[in-house]
């Protein structure tokens, strides 16, 4: 079969034939807004390089997903994820991965294999942490972890010097990490709605940065320094 693009989103599929191992020539595979409960164990897709799930009912992934080895993009969003799991460390060719409004309370170490990694999205999930192994995504430019419980940033975050966008809003960051000033691409950083009394000085650094949120915290006028905005140019919004 030299089928390359399948799509069949938005409509009522509740289940995946395991003949679909035979589409070996298969590169998208769309399946969004349909009911699937799982995928079939059975998922080798070894040219697929664009595979979006978002919006089904999954509650877990089968380890064949990840022997797809050319996956760039893969879309899980708004399903019912407890996790991810550890293979997906595998998919070093990935470049984009949302898992938005899941229910992932952490994430696996070998995230930091995902060397290739441009945009990630774990925004609306129960991560109360951040993995140090995100540090390691070097190429990273967006990293979206709004809407979870997180109380703190690991100071290795410094090493993703490609952010631009930096999303952490409604969490539970009660401080910044000094380091944060290292992010010398970021042009945008939101942490409205969190417990923030004081934010670093060295954000002064960030050179770039044009959209900074620090809406509904608990600073006091003490505790943003007038040094800050000597090297920004800020949009508060």
């Amino acid at each position: 079969v030299q089928l390359k693009r399948l799509l069949l989103h938005n409509n009522q599929i509740e289940l995946i034939s395991t003949d679909f191992a035979a589409l070996t020539n298969l590169n998208r595979l769309s399946l969004q807004h349909n009911v699937l409960p799982r995928l079939p164990d059975k998922m080798e897709l070894p040219s697929l390089g664009i595979l979006l799930l978002d919006y089904n009912e999954l509650t877990e992934l089968p380890d064949s997903l990840f022997q797809s080895i050319k996956l760039k993009q893969l879309g899980l969003s708004n399903n019912k994820l407890p996790g991810v799991p550890q293979d997906i460390g595998n998919l070093t060719a990935l470049q984009k991965l949302d898992c938005v409004n899941n229910v992932l309370r952490s994430i696996p170490r070998s995230i930091g294999k995902l060397q290739s990694l441009a945009y990630l999205d774990l925004s609306y999930n129960k991560l109360k942490s951040v993995p140090i192994e995100i540090s390691s995504l070097l190429g990273l430019e967006f990293l979206h972890l709004s809407h979870n419980m997180i109380s703190s940033l690991p100071s290795e975050i410094k090493f993703l010097t490609k952010l631009q966008s930096l999303l952490l809003n409604n969490n539970k960051l009660s401080s910044l990490p000094e380091e944060i000033g290292f992010l010398a691409s970021l042009q945008k950083l939101d942490v409205n709605n969190n417990r923030l009394r004081e934010v670093p000085a060295t954000l002064e650094k960030l050179s770039k940065l044009e959209n900074l949120r620090l809406g509904f915290n608990r600073i006091i006028s003490k505790g943003i320094s007038d040094s800050i905005f000597r090297g920004i140019r800020a949009t508060l919004k």
